[in-house]
């Protein structure tokens, strides 16, 4: 016999050998274990060797340029799955994503192919180069100055359209339930309507001032929770108070202020009582909002201290309450205090609103 072809490796000897027998040609590997003695190459007399007999060595050559040839043949085309849009290699009937058949689904040559990725990689390079990047606008800080006076405006306009109506400036000399009823909702809906425009010039998000998506089931819980545990320090806080100056002062006097309370509201009837009800909820949401929800953000960028926006808050929610005589003064602070410590933690003003709703309805309708 004798030696046509010698090859790197055993496995390429072998693969040449199967295609001469399948050409009909005897033809054997020698020497396909020396692809062990060294690890990087071989030399002709070491590197495995193809032979086949004298009488067949000229066919075999041939047929082995044929062989080489299909081993390096240029790249195979492609077809686009109609159902998924993958491109499939054309030796293949079905998409190897979506298992789609090809059918009638036409082949792209692979000089067609390489021509239409090289146009695509071109124009996507186009369209990094010609895209302009996105730029973030970041807006400049505000000065102290700036939020101060916003906190003062507000404040100024919720506090004197509030004391023109519970000091009887604005109403009627002879005004009923249902009139004083329509000026606080007038009112609410005044203060809430300045303070949105007030946030929404800021720029500032939504929910930076608890005003998240309102959600019933959380909210209408939280808001239950609050109530209760508030009924029970309103109490707690009461009876220290009384305490407190019952120690200082005259115990008479001390009664005659716990008992000088006023109330706006003083419904007879069904259809008073629906719209005070409607009047304590447009109360409730005017009042976290401005209170809680504007002022506790604002006084932490201002004073740079959580806890002390929360008591300095309460303080001026209790300042508003100044009608209410010292109950209602002392009231209004634990109310702010607790409010405004759930606020922090929620960052929500809804739950609030229901609680607040709740114990000024709970007030309006207790006896005298």
């Amino acid at each position: 016999m004798k030696q046509v072809y010698s090859f790197r490796t055993g496995l390429e000897a072998h693969d040449a050998r199967l295609f001469l027998e399948s050409q009909g040609i005897e033809a054997k590997v020698f020497g396909d274990n020396n692809a062990f003695e060294t690890g990087f190459s071989f030399t002709p007399a070491s590197a495995p060797g193809l032979f086949v007999n004298e009488e067949d060595f000229d066919r075999a050559g041939e047929l082995l340029e044929q062989f080489f040839d299909q081993t390096e043949q240029p790249p195979q085309g492609k077809w686009i799955c109609p159902h998924c849009g993958e491109s499939v290699e054309e030796q293949f009937d079905l998409c190897w994503k979506c298992e789609s058949p090809r059918g009638n689904t036409p082949i792209i040559p692979a000089v067609e192919r390489q021509e239409l990725e090289a146009e695509e990689e071109e124009s996507n390079t186009e369209a990094e180069v010609v895209t302009e990047p996105q730029v973030s606008v970041i807006r400049p800080a505000r000065s102290e100055w700036s939020l101060g006076a916003e906190v003062v405006f507000v404040l100024a306009i919720n506090w004197v359209v509030g004391w023109l109506i519970s000091t009887r400036v604005l109403l009627p000399a002879e005004h009923s339930f249902t009139v004083t009823s329509m000026w606080e909702i007038a009112y609410e809906i005044f203060v809430f309507g300045v303070v949105l425009a007030v946030i929404s010039r800021s720029g500032e998000p939504w929910s930076t001032f608890g005003l998240g998506k309102f959600r019933p089931l959380i909210d209408m819980f939280i808001g239950l929770a609050v109530f209760c545990a508030m009924l029970y320090i309103y109490g707690v806080g009461m009876d220290i108070l009384r305490a407190l100056l019952d120690s200082i002062c005259d115990p008479n006097k001390v009664r005659e202020l716990f008992e000088h309370t006023t109330r706006s509201f003083r419904p007879v009837g069904g259809r008073e009582v629906a719209l005070g009800i409607v009047t304590m909820i447009c109360v409730a949401v005017s009042e976290e909002l401005v209170m809680r929800g504007y002022l506790i953000p604002r006084l932490k960028q201002l004073l740079r201290w959580t806890w002390c926006s929360v008591l300095v808050s309460a303080v001026i929610f209790a300042a508003f309450h100044w009608f209410q005589g010292v109950r209602g003064v002392w009231g209004s602070f634990m109310i702010g205090v607790v409010f405004g410590v759930v606020f922090v933690y929620a960052r929500r003003i809804w739950p609030l609103a229901i609680t607040h709703a709740l114990l000024n309805i709970v007030v309006m309708l207790r006896p005298d």
